[in-house]
């Protein structure tokens, strides 16, 4: 299974983590990001980045699953770091804000995967409706916004395999160097299953709201 498949796939088990509510587990990963976003050197934000890895590690979770967002994603964690070196002339200085800002993007994307990794979705969905619950008086409709939610964790792992069908259909063609045939068809199957999946939605009333028939309309 590739990296991009993973993200958001949960993993079953019975260690500590699994266990703990769901509300700790989101208030740790809330945390997380904060903290994130307050450590401005590279001590710091190892030492972040190593909490969050301790955690991992007592999930029991395979360090494949844990770190499939860096594995997507490590060539723009790359890039990233190499023009803070860059920006900073190379300097001693730059290269530890490099370090620093990798480190708390590394943290941040895995305390995220191992919230989901270590929660079923179901469970994963109800704190969502939870969450959203109070928002019901400003109009929020806490069920759509967990079907949304839900429509997007499966959308992102659907579209990861077309990439990945797209890329060994073109290699298979000796294509694997254009660009086209590795994108027009994961263009055209993301349309065809946004269509297929509204056209569901529809069809079990969860689409568009009716118009309210009491409301005044415009007469002729």
């Amino acid at each position: 299974m590739s990296a991009a498949r993973e993200l958001g796939a949960y993993w079953p088990g019975d260690s500590p983590v699994h266990r703990a509510r769901l509300r700790v587990k989101a208030v740790a990963m809330v945390l997380v990001s904060i903290a994130a976003v307050l450590a401005r050197d590279p001590v710091s934000a190892l030492v972040l980045l190593a909490a969050v890895l301790l955690v991992a590690g007592l999930s029991r979770v395979p360090a494949r699953r844990v770190l499939a967002p860096v594995r997507a994603g490590w060539l723009i964690l790359l890039i990233i770091g190499a023009y803070q070196v860059l920006a900073g002339g190379g300097s001693t200085a730059s290269v530890a804000q490099a370090v620093a800002v990798v480190a708390v993007l590394l943290a941040a994307m895995t305390a995220a995967q191992l919230l989901t990794a270590t929660t079923p979705t179901g469970r994963l969905l109800d704190g969502v409706v939870t969450a959203v619950r109070p928002l019901r008086r400003l109009g929020a409709d806490p069920d759509r916004f967990a079907l949304t939610t839900l429509i997007v964790l499966r959308s992102i792992t659907w579209i990861a395999g077309a990439f990945d069908d797209a890329r060994d259909a073109a290699v298979a063609r000796g294509l694997q160097h254009s660009i086209r045939a590795r994108t027009l068809p994961v263009i055209l199957r993301t349309v065809d299953h946004a269509q297929r999946t509204g056209l569901a939605l529809a069809a079990r009333g969860l689409g568009d709201p009716e118009p309210d028939e009491s409301s005044p309309t415009d007469r002729t």
